[in-house]
């Protein structure tokens, strides 16, 4: 009877991202099915807004720089109530749903129990400050990309909107990139996050994390020599550049897929 509730659920969360391409993960990743979910709905939420901002951009260069290659437009053509609305609630509810997911693999994954109520509020307390910063930092590289390309139509004699077109930075391959990476940040995020709890209530417990990827001949040269890596949970697999972004976990770059299984090591156990 699960079992048939699940399959519905995919039946129906796939349905609502219908014609977007998906880009499969290892048959052997934990909860590769709910990953698979998830990505498609952030690439749909991305795809939504990255097709509202190319409107506002190129509605702008029409009507102001199709004869004149007229200045660089205002910041407000990024600006858009819908995404407020009805994106960021969207965005929100994948990355508690997500990270849910990542806190029941730990839990199920460490062999002994522990109270779990806690792991929904420091969830939402992460989901709100990540929220805010990823959306601000999404637009601001958007803008960025588009305002180099702008420069560029302005400077270059001959160059057409067509050209300004394939410059801009809203196509389906970035927003995929997008969808695959937050994917798995936000269900390694649960799995730390459930560790936390874990250690709060049993402080001597060793926990250990181990790195896995495809180990195929697509795995990159950051992730490679990290497939198969042990170390304590508190521990980071790569030097730290951001506390959200890059915490030492997966993903290690963009369209990273690797991901972590949690365990507790009673010999390492003080």
């Amino acid at each position: 009877m699960a079992e048939d509730k699940v399959r519905r659920f995919i039946t129906i969360a796939f349905a609502e991202t219908e014609g977007i391409k998906l880009q499969r993960r290892d048959k052997r990743e934990p909860d590769r099915e709910w990953k698979e979910i998830a990505q498609k709905r952030i690439q749909s939420i991305v795809r939504r807004r990255f097709k509202r901002q190319k409107a506002a951009i190129l509605g702008w260069v029409q009507r102001q720089a199709v004869y004149t290659k007229a200045p660089i437009p205002p910041d407000d053509l990024f600006e858009d109530e819908e995404w407020d609305i009805e994106d960021e609630a969207a965005m929100m509810h994948i990355i508690l749903w997500e990270m849910s997911k990542g806190a029941e693999r730990f839990s199920s994954s460490i062999g002994m129990t522990f109270d779990t109520s806690g792991i929904n509020v420091r969830a939402a307390k992460f989901a709100r400050t990540y929220l805010t910063k990823w959306l601000a930092d999404l637009d601001r590289t958007s803008r960025e990309i588009v305002r180099n390309a702008l420069a560029l139509f302005v400077e270059t004699p001959g160059m057409t909107i067509g050209d300004l077109v394939k410059m801009l930075p809203f196509n389906e391959e970035r927003a995929l990139r997008i969808a695959v990476t937050e994917t798995t940040r936000i269900y390694a995020k649960g799995q730390m996050i459930a560790a936390q709890e874990l250690k709060e209530q049993y402080p001597d417990v060793r926990i250990i994390k181990t790195w896995f990827t495809d180990n195929d001949d697509k795995v990159c040269e950051i992730c490679g020599p990290l497939h198969g890596m042990t170390i304590d949970v508190d521990e980071p697999f790569y030097d730290i550049e951001d506390d959200l972004y890059q915490d030492g976990n997966p993903p290690a770059h963009v369209n990273c897929r690797c991901w972590i299984e949690t365990s507790t090591d009673i010999r390492g156990t003080r």
